[in-house]
């Protein structure tokens, strides 16, 4: 009577170790997909990239006085750091905004870079381009945001693209996206 016993307990402390592993495996598999799905993947992106890269070589409303070209967005954006006025005495810090803000709005209802739910497009300045620790906010400019970050985040992309100021240092347009996907 005794042995049976015995045999009896013994199943029952395994099968509640069984148990037991069972809910902290479950418990550790549910916990790495709250992680995951919470923080999003930050990844760089080379369709971003291009996008910055091309659109420094945009013509903005903003002309030069001796000639009758316009700038580019890549002019403007050294010219808001030195807080000079376009000819006709527009903030060149504003022509700029303004036609970034109008391009990342018109990119985002085409979702030429999918279900944006949020975007952010900022300005820096660096004197030392390999350490972007360093950089500061430009004056004069601030960052254009639309939309909400937050749990529906799935990825998250940035790209960034530096204009050179010459000895100074330079500029850093930085976008990052917010996405479904």
């Amino acid at each position: 009577m005794l042995k049976i016993r015995d045999k009896k307990s013994q199943s029952e402390i395994i099968g509640l170790i069984i148990i037991i592993v069972l809910v902290l495996v479950a418990g550790v598999v549910f916990l790495g997909i709250y992680l995951r799905g919470d923080s999003g993947v930050l990844r760089e992106d080379a369709e971003m990239k291009n996008f910055l890269t091309t659109s420094s070589k945009y013509t903005s409303s903003c002309y030069r006085t001796e000639e009758t070209k316009f700038k580019t967005l890549g002019e403007l954006i050294g010219d808001c750091y030195s807080l000079r006025l376009c000819s006709d005495g527009k903030s060149s810090c504003q022509v700029l905004q303004d036609t970034y803000g109008t391009m990342l709005k018109t990119l985002k209802e085409s979702n030429s870079f999918g279900l944006v739910n949020y975007y952010k497009l900022g300005f820096y300045f660096s004197q030392n381009i390999s350490d972007l620790t360093q950089r500061t906010p430009i004056s004069g400019l601030k960052d254009i945001e639309e939309g909400v970050r937050g749990k529906n985040c799935g990825v998250q992309k940035t790209a960034s693209n530096s204009i050179s100021m010459g000895s100074e240092g330079d500029v850093i347009v930085e976008l990052a996206i917010c996405k479904d996907e």
